[in-house]
């Protein structure tokens, strides 16, 4: 409603009852995982809400914990690979990215393992190591030949 009415005093109570909402979900966090420390589901949802907030060092070191589960370990490390990336430490974000692709071997995780190569490939265009992000779109369009523009981009790579 704030931005339909492009009412100002309402995006700033929207902004800060976001703020006021992220907040709240990062203590109930910190708090389950004081509770549960070997759970790396809350160790993962934890870190989500660290990097939120911009709280990067606490983020990695969270999800660092949170590598250990198999289960969490494909969107752990595809998170590390994001943040990573956005602190333009790109040799590191690739590396966090295959580890989610490669660790990405049960059914459920089909989706994960996509969403990771897909991620490798676009980096690996955008920082001109063609071969590299070649190989993750055939890996990529193999799983999966719809999956978003992969297809596209690996044709074009191909010329």
């Amino acid at each position: 409603q704030a931005t339909k009415d492009n009412d100002e005093e309402a995006k700033g109570r929207l902004d800060e009852l976001c703020r006021e909402r992220d907040r709240f979900e990062t203590e109930v966090f910190v708090s389950r995982s004081k509770r549960e420390p070997q759970n790396a589901a809350i160790r993962y949802q934890l870190g989500l809400r660290f990097r939120q907030a911009g709280k990067i060092r606490e983020a990695m070191q969270t999800f660092s914990e949170a590598l250990h589960d198999p289960r969490q370990k494909p969107l752990v490390a595809m998170e590390m690979g994001r943040t990573h990336e956005d602190l333009r430490e790109f040799p590191e974000a690739l590396q966090r990215y295959r580890l989610a692709a490669e660790s990405a071997i049960h059914p459920e995780q089909l989706e994960a393992r996509k969403q990771a190569l897909y991620l490798a490939a676009g980096l690996a265009r955008r920082i001109k190591m063609q071969q590299l992000a070649k190989r993750y779109l055939t890996e990529l369009v193999g799983l999966d030949p719809g999956y978003k523009e992969a297809a596209a981009w690996l044709k074009e790579l191909s010329r």
